[in-house]
């Protein structure tokens, strides 16, 4: 089972993990393996925690999947490609 973290805008994947919960003190989210912390995240930045990611963010994590898998040379060229289209050029060949 895994838990994933959306903090920060980016989700964060433990495959490993069982368990993500709310500290005590209710300022940070801990993520467990086997009676183990592996992960401290604040609560401010934590939009969500669980085992399950829920469909408004299942969509940014393929994503965010998609753009890692990207070479370098390609991230650039699709960063171009944004710019040129935010600035009203023709974008990139």
């Amino acid at each position: 089972m895994a838990v994933f973290i959306v903090s920060d805008g980016r989700v964060i994947e433990f495959p490993d993990a069982t368990i993500a919960k709310m500290a005590a003190h209710g300022n940070a989210v801990f993520v467990i393996r086997d009676e183990e912390i592996i992960g401290t995240f604040p609560t401010k930045t934590v939009r969500y925690y669980g085992t399950e990611l829920p469909p408004a963010f299942l969509k940014d994590w393929e994503n965010q999947k998609a753009w890692e898998a990207l070479t370098p040379e390609q991230r650039a060229f699709a960063k171009a490609e944004t710019k040129a289209i935010r600035s009203g050029v023709a974008p990139p060949q």
